[in-house]
């Protein structure tokens, strides 16, 4: 499967069936909520409003740099929950195609102005 199709099968899955809400009163931008934000009951996005989010190290986490390090990744590269994409950056850095997607746009924009910085992903 290609990285479109991937992409595009992760967008659709996370849809939401119609609600009787509109969507601009829905925190969940039209799709189901996870589990941690039905939890919390705020989306992921609230995570990076304030600055970096509690897990955001700013840096590729060490068990990804580690695997990296040792060859341990090959062939096209997805990264599910990618925040603000140091992981997903970092293996670019190695030449493998990376798709990273994630639920918060906020995490999304930031990866994406990091990637651009970097000079790690094309955008069409």
């Amino acid at each position: 499967m290609d990285l479109r199709r991937l992409a595009n099968s992760f967008a659709e899955r996370t849809k939401l069936t119609d609600r009787s809400a509109s969507l601009a009163d829905d925190p969940f931008g039209g799709r189901r909520p996870t589990s941690h934000e039905r939890m919390t009951g705020l989306p992921w996005d609230a995570s990076y409003e304030s600055g970096p989010a509690p897990w955001d190290i700013g840096q590729p986490q060490p068990a990804i740099v580690r695997l990296g390090s040792e060859g341990g990744f090959a062939g096209v590269v997805l990264d599910a929950g990618c925040g603000t994409g140091e992981n997903a950056l970092y293996v670019a850095s190695l030449g493998l195609p990376v798709l990273g997607v994630d639920v918060a746009r906020n995490a999304l924009a930031i990866a994406r102005n990091k990637a651009w910085d970097r000079d790690r992903v094309r955008c069409g």
